[in-house]
């Protein structure tokens, strides 16, 4: 919710490059706070408020993308979910776009999940990586692997090695999959995850829904997406993109974003609009 880019907000830039990709009435937030839902639709006027999803408790990334992924498919069994963290930089849009149509296609076409791997510049220990195994598909252009496996943030000398080898990729957490899918992989590889989901999945859209889905979360183990699914399950492919990427995790990667003044410097003007 800070403006550190060009006075707008991570939340807004992420929206906004999906708007380029689908209309807002498919565009679907998770947040963990009526709070922030509140400071989500002052941001994001064109967003319809039933469309951000707010969890009762933080339980990281995959009940998130599991109760995500039920009430998109409530709506549409068939959708495709392209997903992002709101806290990521890419750029040009355009080739952004052009990756994630290929991702859509390929993960339409059958039970796939898909991730989008960027090739490292240097050893970064923050991130995750995927290495990737033999050539699945070629779409538009762009070859997709199949994925040999997952790392998630390694130390300074596999960081060294994974960078060396040129099989490795960061691991953007950019995933893309059908609806039915994600839902049958945690049911495969996360059942504590999925047994919950299905409670919640029949009360949506009755008078019990927030109450039925407060006391699952109650129960809801805390496990990152990375563990219950992706180092998991067998049927991911990665497409390689050729955009920039970073993840703002840190203020070295703001000031690495952002214009410095003569003397290597980063100044943000704070103010708020109108403030």
């Amino acid at each position: 919710f800070l403006r550190l880019f060009g006075k707008r907000t991570l939340t807004q830039i992420t929206a906004e490059r999906f708007s380029k990709l689908v209309s807002w009435e498919k565009i679907i937030i998770v947040t963990t706070s009526d709070d922030y839902k509140k400071e989500i639709l002052s941001e994001l006027p064109n967003l319809h408020p039933e469309n951000i999803i707010v969890e009762p408790a933080r339980k990281n990334t995959g009940p998130a993308h599991g109760l995500g992924a039920l009430f998109i498919a409530k709506r549409d069994p068939d959708a495709v979910i392209l997903t992002s963290p709101t806290d990521h930089l890419v750029n040009p849009d355009k080739k952004y776009t052009d990756v994630m149509q290929v991702a859509a296609e390929a993960a339409y076409s059958g039970d796939l999940l898909v991730t989008v791997g960027v090739k490292p510049t240097y050893p970064h220990t923050g991130y995750g990586y995927v290495k990737r195994g033999s050539k699945f598909s070629e779409i538009s252009g762009k070859t997709l692997y199949r994925v040999a496996k997952f790392t998630e943030k390694p130390d300074i000398d596999t960081a060294k090695a994974f960078f060396k080898s040129g099989d490795y990729y960061w691991n953007t957490s950019q995933f893309v999959w059908r609806a039915d899918s994600i839902l049958e992989a945690l049911n495969k590889h996360a059942q504590d995850v999925y047994k919950l989901l299905t409670k919640i999945a029949k009360s949506l859209g009755t008078n019990d829904q927030d109450k039925i889905i407060s006391e699952a979360y109650k129960e809801m183990p805390e496990i990152a997406i990375d563990y219950a699914v992706a180092e998991k399950a067998k049927n991911f492919v990665v497409v390689p993109a050729d955009y920039h990427w970073t993840d703002i995790g840190d203020w070295n990667e703001v000031w690495e974003n952002l214009d410095k003044d003569e003397t290597g410097n980063v100044v943000i003007d704070g103010d708020e609009p109108g403030g």
